[in-house]
């Protein structure tokens, strides 16, 4: 079977991606390390349709929060790459 352009069968490097609506935060961030907690609050991220932040690790990037309007909504998360794309992290000189 072959893979469709964008997606992989390797995970080894994969993160996680937390997907949220703005009801959901509260409740999902309470559950979060007080670091983590601070470090979206210092984003102002609060899970807005359209919202996305990166969340640090030890290594570096650790995974992202997305905020969608409606979770059933496919559309609600077009913006994922396309907000998320500028921030990438470069490895060797390259976007990874």
């Amino acid at each position: 079977m072959s893979t469709l352009n964008g997606f992989t069968t390797d995970s080894s490097r994969a993160l996680p991606l937390y997907v949220l609506d703005h009801n959901g935060f509260a409740a999902w961030n309470a559950q979060q390390p007080a670091a983590l907690q601070a470090w979206l609050k210092s984003q102002q991220f609060n899970a807005a349709p359209g919202s996305v932040a990166l969340l640090p690790g030890t290594d570096g990037l650790a995974g992202a929060v997305l905020g969608v309007g409606d979770r059933a909504d496919a559309y609600s998360y077009a913006h994922a790459p396309v907000r998320a794309a500028g921030r990438q992290c470069l490895e060797g000189g390259r976007r990874t």
